[in-house]
């Protein structure tokens, strides 16, 4: 019994950490990701500077929001939405963002990276690149 225990407890251990640490799939939500922008999506540039409350995730002050947000222009991203705004005392927030993925391959790796960082660390799965034009990614 001893040893069944301890040859079940590292495959255990092993089986937890993969399904925590995330994957990656191969989708393209881009029919999805556009609706969204249509529905409700605002340019997160202009959003995040319209009200010094506004902010981005858990993201504070604004001003953190706004360098979080110019930092995903910077990693060379055409555009960014802001999806879902909500309102609190200070302003609005968003947890959702999505991001128009560029055309040029090294830019696209950093930002499917960072996206599978976020992704990962909340253990979901991250996105591959399919050739989409959107990547979906969730904030805390």
């Amino acid at each position: 019994m001893l040893l069944r225990q301890a040859t079940l407890v590292p495959a255990l251990t092993i089986f937890v950490a993969s399904c925590s640490a995330g994957g990656y799939v191969a989708e393209n939500n881009d029919v999805e990701n556009k609706a969204r922008i249509a529905k409700n999506g605002q340019e997160a540039r202009e959003w995040i500077r319209k009200c010094p409350g506004n902010t981005v995730g858990t993201i504070q002050p604004n001003s953190n929001s706004v360098a979080y947000i110019d930092g995903i222009y910077a990693m060379g991203a055409p555009h960014v939405f802001a999806i879902d705004v909500d309102k609190d005392p200070r302003g609005e927030y968003t947890k959702v963002l999505i991001v128009e993925l560029p055309q040029d391959s090294a830019a696209r790796k950093r930002i499917l990276a960072w996206e599978a960082d976020i992704a990962h660390s909340q253990g979901f799965d991250a996105y591959s690149d399919v050739g989409q034009q959107y990547v979906f990614v969730m904030l805390d």
